[in-house]
């Protein structure tokens, strides 16, 4: 019994559930702001100690002060931070990964977001004016959109003006918040389409650029990095993004981006490298593989333009940039299947006066690079003249000896390619350099050998040699390729002493069977001797080598091996991607990856009876089955020359017609022009005649008036004088004219009218139609922006509908399944108007009207929905203040007694004290 001792119990410490529990009901029900900004800032303060007793109950009071007291800027920062530290996950993810639903920040997130107004509380939040309000305010976007991004993403979608409050970001001054703004975009704009185009038509590319260039362009920091995250997300697997980058002429500002704008800086330091890294990927995306062929070569075209692939030249050719392979493969992938780009490429000489080409096979031949700028040499090449058959026979025609004087000869592709596959540690490089389709057929005799001998020979010869597997993959792959769809190159093949038994010796060693792509591509060699065999050769037609797969090798054997290489992952890496580089996986390039499947499936067709192509294994069969394909290629040929020849002699026909009709109207305008001359000045002769002879009948006149003043007699005739003769004969030379001119204008006047009228009408077409793609085109682009923003209409429409009706459900009303009717009905009316498309216009008013009735009607139950909901919203009110009232009225009671029971405690003491003091006595 302490209390007879004097000592006071030691009282508990509350506990956070406790002192959460008094904050908030000071921030409830305190009238004064400094006691709710106090009770504000003690959440804040227990926010992270206790989280989830802060962030279960705090939630809503903290969205009521965001509402109510946001001309409280400190409270509101308070608020702010509360829920930043409420949603932040209680570790550190890895960029892009999506934090899992057992985290405590994320559940509060999902609890913040479901409730939309929420998302448009803080999207009305950044019109404010306060710095650390708006970056308080972004900094909470972004810790939302990082643990869901999805769900933000739909709610800021059904917010029509919430892209644009968001990309006013970029245009801060402020450069915190501009820079917390972009990490916001790179968020939002990631894997949704739909804000990717809102956030591109609201100048974003401009915005983004010019950020990175008002940065230093390649030498900027963080920042740059930043923008390029959001280019690549605005553009990767977005064609319209992409054809909208390329209209908005933004190619040209990226040739600043290769050039170095800090002269004190490092060369290369690791930040310049990686923005320069991540501008090359940002130009890719514009001539990858997946996008469509039309939009690629618009792309291409555009960067051929603005003289970037130029820069990019310069850039990789010149530079000492340490991550040179990825130029090269940035080169190739813009000029890939690209006449214009390839052409272009093939006349650039490097700064070193190199030609471009030889340039690319210095760079694949030199060991001391590494092996990825190697690889990337030669994608590069390969890109240079893929598809371009012109280009193919240029380099093929440099394979053939071009020096009789016996001299050192020039370098050219062709010698450096033979050079290459017969070096050391260099034919794997050579060999897919050379597997171009023009440049395989052709054959070369007299190639480092005293007796003429073909390449393909020497090739053979040389794979004797080898000892990298890597290089023996190589010259086994072009022997391949070359002996595909070519019965004579096979025949030259077989023909070789002890080709077949080399080959077989090959397919027998331990060795070689342990390495699945040397396997492969050595079963592939020899069944290519079997698929392209036209069985012209005795004891080596197509019967002869598959009855030595039957009883060297095995059928199942073979075919099974083949199964395997084609599933290894070499191939596989091989044939995903145009760059098939994976470090020492990579033993083959995709165009002589593609061509090994298709053996692989001939073979198969073959053996297993299949393919079209063992049809017939007669000799005389197969042989004029060769002779007649050559024969419909040639005649193919023809025709297409016979056909471009009609075309040009008819454009040349009509060439000449134009420029006839043209002279023919000049020269009857010069006519006409003339005559309109001759015309004017005669008249000024007739007129200055009439002149004189007015002059000289007044004259004669006042002569005879006088005589007759004189009692002379008048005389009846008037002499003509001269000027009177000249005129009457200057007006018939005058009337001659013009009627020579009539007859002239009536004769050609029709003639001249419908060529006038022709080309008026070929002007007014041209134009017309310019005109209407023009107008076409801005119709669609205004569509697609009205769908857009109908569509985001439309759903924030359907939401605040649910909403209402979720809402009269929780207040205990009926609502009724009048909007499934009323779908069901519009349906129908819509059906009905389909088929009654050819009734009379009276039928159509009626239905109009009917609608227009349905709609109204619509309307209606809408606004009694809304009436009840109102209504069930201030009963719940009523209810809640009443609620409130009679507990604020126990608490009064209850703290009444306590006042009175603690009254009562000292009294209490005091008798028992007393009585305790009288026993004693």
């Amino acid at each position: 019994m302490s209390f007879l001792f004097g000592g006071n119990s030691q009282q508990a410490q509350p506990s956070n559930e406790d002192m959460v529990e008094k904050l908030l009901t000071r921030l409830n029900t305190a009238v004064n702001l400094d006691d709710r900004r106090g009770a504000v800032r003690g959440l804040r303060s227990f926010s992270q100690s206790a989280k989830v007793t802060v962030g279960s109950q705090a939630i809503p009071a903290l969205v009521d002060v965001l509402k109510n007291d946001r001309a409280d800027v400190e409270m509101c920062n308070f608020a702010l931070q509360t829920l930043i530290n409420l949603t932040t996950p209680d570790r550190e993810y890895d960029e892009g990964s999506v934090p899992p639903d057992s985290d405590v920040g994320v559940m509060f997130t999902e609890m913040f977001v479901k409730q939309s107004d929420n998302v448009l509380l803080l999207l009305s939040l950044l019109e404010e004016t306060d710095l650390h309000v708006r970056l308080n305010t972004v900094k909470l976007l972004t810790t939302l959109l990082n643990n869901r991004s999805k769900l933000l993403q739909e709610s800021i979608m059904l917010e029509p003006v919430a892209c644009a409050r968001l990309m006013d970001l970029l245009q801060e001054r402020r450069e915190i918040i501009r820079n917390e703004g972009l990490l916001l975009m790179i968020g939002l704009t990631r894997g949704n389409t739909q804000i990717q185009k809102i956030v591109a038509f609201q100048n974003a590319f401009e915005e983004t650029v010019n950020i990175i260039q008002e940065e230093g362009n390649s030498d900027g920091g963080i920042i740059v990095d930043d923008c390029l995250k959001l280019l690549l997300n605005l553009v990767l697997d977005n064609t319209s993004n992409q054809s909208f980058f390329r209209e908005s002429s933004l190619f040209p500002r990226l040739v600043s981006f290769f050039e170095q704008t800090d002269p004190s800086a490092e060369l290369w330091n690791l930040r310049r490298v990686q923005n320069i890294l991540k501008m090359l990927e940002f130009i890719r995306v514009f001539v990858s593989s997946g996008v469509p062929q039309a939009s690629r070569s618009a792309h291409q075209s555009a960067i051929l333009s603005s003289l970037l692939f130029k820069t990019l030249c310069d850039f990789g050719f010149n530079s000492t940039f340490p991550q040179r392979h990825a130029v090269l493969r940035t080169m190739g992938e813009v000029m890939r299947r690209n006449e214009g780009i390839q052409q272009h490429f093939f006349q650039y000489l490097t700064p070193q006066k190199y030609p471009s080409l030889i340039a690319l096979l210095n760079f694949s031949f030199d060991t001391s690079l590494s092996f990825e700028d190697r690889y990337s040499a030669v994608f590069c090449f390969q890109c240079a003249l893929e598809g371009n058959s012109t280009l193919q026979s240029s380099v093929a025609s440099t394979l053939f000896p071009q020096n009789e004087s016996g001299d050192t000869p020039s370098p050219s592709p062709g010698l450096l390619l033979c050079r290459g596959l017969l070096a050391k540690d260099l034919t794997w490089v050579a060999a897919c350099e050379f597997a171009q389709e023009k440049i395989l057929q052709v054959a070369l005799t007299g190639i480092q050998s005293p007796s003429p001998q073909s390449l393909l020979a020497i090739c053979v010869n040389h794979l004797s040699n080898l000892k990298s597997n890597r290089d023996r993959i190589g010259m086994i792959s072009l022997i391949a390729c070359w002996l595909h769809d070519c019965p004579y190159a096979v025949n030259t093949f077989l023909q070789l002493p002890d080709v077949v038994q080399f080959i077989l010796h090959m397919v027998h060693d331990n060795n070689v069977r342990d390495t699945p792509a040397l396997d492969g591509v050595t079963l592939c060699l020899f069944g290519v001797c079997v698929s392209t065999n036209d069985g012209t050769l005795p004891g080596f037609d197509r019967g002869a080598l598959l009855e030595i797969i039957h009883h060297r090798i095995g059928t199942e054997d073979f075919l099974g091996r083949l199964e395997k290489f084609g599933s290894c992952d070499e191939m596989k890496i091989a044939c995903q991607t145009p760059y098939a580089f994976h470090q020492e996986q990579t033993m083959f390039t995709q165009p002589v990856a593609r061509t090994l499947v298709k053996i692989i499936q001939s073979i198969k067709g073959v053996i297993e009876g299949v393919s079209d192509v063992e049809q017939s294994t007669s000799p005389g069969h197969a042989s004029s089955a060769s002779v007649e394909y050559h024969d419909a290629v040639i005649q193919q040929y023809k025709d297409f020359i016979r056909s471009q020849d009609q075309e040009l002699q008819q454009l040349r026909k009509k060439q000449s017609d134009n420029t006839n009709q043209s002279t023919q109207i000049n020269d009857l305008e010069e006519r006409i022009s003339e005559l309109y001359q001759q015309l004017e000045s005669k008249d000024k002769e007739l007129k200055s005649c009439m002149q004189e002879r007015d002059e000289a009948m007044n004259k004669a006149l006042m002569s005879e008036s006088s005589r007759s003043a004189q009692g002379d007699e008048p005389s009846n005739d008037i002499p003509c004088t001269s000027s009177e003769i000249a005129s009457d004969s200057r007006s018939a030379e005058l009337e001659d004219l013009r009627l020579q001119m009539s007859r002239l204008q009536d004769e050609h006047a029709e003639e001249i009218s419908k060529l006038k009228s022709q080309v008026h009408a070929k002007e007014i077409e041209a134009e017309n139609l310019k005109n209407r793609y023009q107008e076409e085109n801005e119709e669609f682009e205004e569509l697609k922006i009205t769908h857009q923003e109908l569509l985001i209409v439309l759903a924030e429409e359907h939401e605040k509908l649910q909403d209402y009706r979720s809402r009269l459900i929780q207040n205990g009303i009926e609502v009724s399944d009048d909007e499934t009717d009323l779908d069901t009905t519009v349906d129908i009316d819509r059906n009905d108007q389909n088929t009654l498309v050819t009734k009379n216009e009276e039928e159509e008013e009626e239905e109009e009207e009917e609608e227009e009735e349905e709609e109204e009607e619509e309307e209606e139950e809408e606004e009694e929905e809304e009436e009840e909901l109102e209504q069930g919203e201030e009963e719940e009110e009523e209810e809640e203040l009443e609620q409130g009232e009679e507990e604020l009225e126990q608490g009064e009671e209850e703290q009444e007694e306590l006042e009175q029971e603690e009254e009562q405690e000292p009294e209490e003491e005091q008798q028992e004290q007393e009585e305790q003091e009288q026993e004693y006595n």
